[in-house]
């Protein structure tokens, strides 16, 4: 058992990445010929094994890859890597043999692997800012929520989605979430308004629940989407405990040949000095 009290808390916690996309906005740079995810930074590293250090510096020893889409290479290159042998580190896989979403590839893999307690939900392509990912899934433990979002404060020219986070400014329960595609309004008095970052803390029962409600209540049969479905109709029926955490910092979802190239340049900015000195 480890001496820190917050790695022996965050070991306990699964990390589910969905990683099994076509990654079609990215083929001007994969060629259809390697994940997206295992593009190298100019750390020399993928870029999900950047990631996967990180998750692993700040604590997390458990994760579970969902892959589909080449997700044979995948699964060759973590076997291959060295971060996944260390003592106390365990992955599973979990594949996806029809197109259920990211979210719905996470859902089937908790059933599928039974998994229990936390599950920290984050894409195989996103920079964060770690320690507040670690403090965000240590405030869910402490509130036991249904699902936590990560928001950001901190808007850039590259940041997207902004604004659609309606969060009570007292208590950081979310009380809104707009659609992509709805115009959005200026947040209330004692409300903020705030940006998507992409990871999710989620309790597992509380999650297949909200999940097996939403898909009762409208009939959806499709690829699942927490984001733009499910978040708002669990708010809107009350009964779930929806919450926010402020990432407060800078963020990079690469996703698209522009986010992918300036992340190879600035990998630095976006990892401990940890992992940099690693990565050199």
């Amino acid at each position: 058992m480890s001496a820190d009290p917050v790695v022996d808390q965050l070991s306990r916690v699964w990390v589910a990445m969905p990683i099994g996309g076509m990654a079609t906005r990215a083929r001007e740079m994969t060629n259809d010929a390697v994940p997206k995810h295992l593009l190298r930074l100019d750390n020399g590293e993928t870029i999900l094994s950047t990631i996967c250090r990180e998750l692993q510096r700040i604590g997390f020893r458990r994760f579970v890859f969902c892959v589909g889409h080449m997700g044979d290479q995948i699964a060759e290159h973590l076997q291959s890597e060295e971060w996944v042998w260390k003592e106390g580190v365990s992955y599973l896989f979990s594949e996806e043999r029809t197109p259920l979403g990211p979210d719905g590839a996470v859902l089937a893999a908790v059933k599928r692997w039974q998994l229990q307690g936390q599950v920290l939900m984050m894409p195989g392509d996103l920079l964060l800012p770690w320690d507040e990912v670690a403090e965000m899934t240590l405030a869910h433990a402490r509130r036991e929520p249904s699902m936590t979002a990560a928001v950001t404060s901190h808007i850039t020219p590259r940041t997207t989605d902004v604004g659609r986070f309606i969060v009570d400014a007292a208590t950081w329960r979310l009380r809104h979430v707009y659609d992509r595609s709805e115009p959005v309004s200026p947040a209330a008095p004692g409300e903020l308004a705030l940006t998507s970052a992409g990871a999710i803390v989620l309790s597992t029962d509380h999650f297949i629940e909200v999940c097996e409600g939403y898909a009762k209540d409208s009939g959806e049969n499709g690829p699942l989407g927490l984001r733009d479905n499910v978040f708002p109709w669990a708010i809107e029926n009350g009964g779930f405990n929806m919450y926010a955490h402020d990432l407060r910092g800078e963020l990079l979802d690469l996703g698209t040949p522009s986010s992918i190239r300036h992340g190879r340049e600035n990998w630095r900015r976006y990892v401990s000095a940890e992992v940099a000195a690693i990565s050199s």
